[in-house]
């Protein structure tokens, strides 16, 4: 579907939009149009604004720069854009106490607008961060971002309260093969139920491609909500000072930066037309909604070990 067919606009803030940045000034400071305005200040390592877009959503920022160092190792100084002014060992950098970055219930949703100058495999740098809260001591929260391998994932990081992750491979073929001249809507999102697996999902869906919904990729699993702590937000690279420093620029344009309260519904998203958009609403965790729509409740009947059928579980008051 053509450009001009789909008609995508920028995001408009709704009630689960927490943090939400287009991009578009021609110099810091980035506004950030959600509801508890962390407004991203500090546009470093040459890092050059005001670059064309997707049709229809202004401009976006290329972070497929640097001012020194060598690609591929830890001394780097890549382009970065940070919330605060200038990049600091310590506490300066990190984003102030109010920041927000999941729901009540932890989950979340993490996306943006992406485009590659070249191939991950060829970008010589040690990975193409989208959106990182990482730093110093104390302060390593979370990273998503494109592997060189050519993997999707989202890290949880040593400060975050939890672990595990997701990692997914982009698509080399199809609707969505990766490439270099196409726009990419990549997402991650977190149902906020830590008690179950599979509750991350990452997404990557060509913006040209006529998608109603986005293009689930793989997965993964927190073991536990995010616990709030804080570090230096950055969008296209990370932002640690040193022991890494800024050395994973994405390398290629960045647009649309969003954080949501939830995890996004598929269809709710920019490159889905607005009548066929599914509203996004928070997971209700009550009895009732482990039902099913027909009124029927899945239990078990009968387990087995080896073939051979076994006693179900003794649970007084309860069905199996």
């Amino acid at each position: 579907m053509a450009a001009a067919e789909t008609a995508i606009a920028p995001y408009q803030t709704d009630p689960h939009t927490l943090h939400l940045w287009h991009l578009d000034e021609e110099k810091a400071p980035f506004r950030d149009k959600g509801p508890a305005q962390t407004d991203m200040l500090g546009l470093i390592n040459g890092a050059k604004p005001s670059q064309t877009s997707y049709p229809g959503l202004g401009k976006a920022i290329s972070f497929n720069h640097n001012v020194g160092g060598t690609p591929g190792n830890s001394d780097l100084m890549g382009a970065v854009l940070i919330a605060k002014e200038k990049l600091a060992e310590g506490a300066a950098d990190r984003v102030d106490s109010s920041f927000q970055y999941f729901g009540e219930d932890g989950a979340f949703t993490f996306e943006a607008v992406v485009k590659l100058d070249q191939h991950p495999s060829e970008a010589e740098v040690i990975a193409l961060s989208i959106l990182s809260m990482d730093g110093e001591d104390n302060e390593r929260i979370f990273n998503f971002r494109i592997e060189r391998q050519g993997f999707l994932t989202f890290n949880p990081l040593p400060d975050s309260g939890s672990t595990g992750g997701a990692m997914a491979t982009i698509p080399t073929v199809g609707p969505h093969a990766l490439n270099t001249k196409d726009w990419f809507h990549v997402a991650v999102t977190y149902n906020g139920r830590e008690e179950t697996s599979a509750n991350l999902r990452l997404y990557w869906t060509r913006l040209d491609s006529g998608a109603t919904e986005a293009n689930l990729i793989g997965g993964g699993t927190l073991s536990n909500d995010l616990n709030g702590r804080l570090g230096d937000l950055a969008i296209g690279n990370e932002a640690r000072y040193h022991f890494n420093a800024e050395a994973e620029p994405f390398c290629g344009n960045i647009d649309e930066v969003r954080i949501s309260s939830l995890a996004r519904h598929e269809t709710d998203y920019l490159f889905v037309p607005g009548e066929m958009r599914v509203p996004s609403e928070k997971f209700d965790p009550s009895p009732s909604n482990k039902a099913r729509s027909d009124g029927k409740i899945l239990t078990i009947t009968e387990m087995r070990v080896n073939g051979k059928p076994v006693a179900l579980p003794d649970r007084p008051g309860s069905s199996p």
